[in-house]
């Protein structure tokens, strides 16, 4: 990882650490990977896969991709210019609504000792 993006962030922000969410994605857990990140003087920190209960970027991804392919894209280009129209016309009450679910997330998170909680 040395000259990568680990580098970059360390020398950006003055730190002598970093640390590197990984979603226990086999490339994450790789000895080489987790060794690589050691290393550069970073620390691994678990994270579920795919985790909208952590992160509600996900459901606004989720929504994103449902109103792209209820589009049906069939070329390459319109696939991105469906993406970036959607996007533009997201809902705001409907992100905001995601965002403002975070606390209640957190809680069925410690409720659910981490586990599945519907989100």
């Amino acid at each position: 990882m040395k000259g990568t993006l680990t580098s970059l962030i360390n020398k950006i922000f003055f730190r002598s650490t970093s640390i590197h969410r990984l979603d226990r994605a086999t490339c994450h857990t790789a000895e080489t990977t987790i060794k690589d990140i050691h290393d550069n003087g970073g620390e691994p920190l678990d994270w579920p896969p795919a985790s909208p209960d952590l992160n509600p970027l996900e459901n606004v991804w989720h929504v994103l991709k449902n109103l792209v392919y209820k589009r049906n894209p069939t070329t390459e280009r319109h696939l991105r210019d469906f993406i970036l129209e959607e996007w533009n016309n997201l809902p705001n009450n409907e992100v905001i609504q995601i965002a403002e679910s975070f606390p209640r997330r957190l809680i069925k998170l410690r409720e659910s000792n981490g586990e599945y909680t519907g989100y």
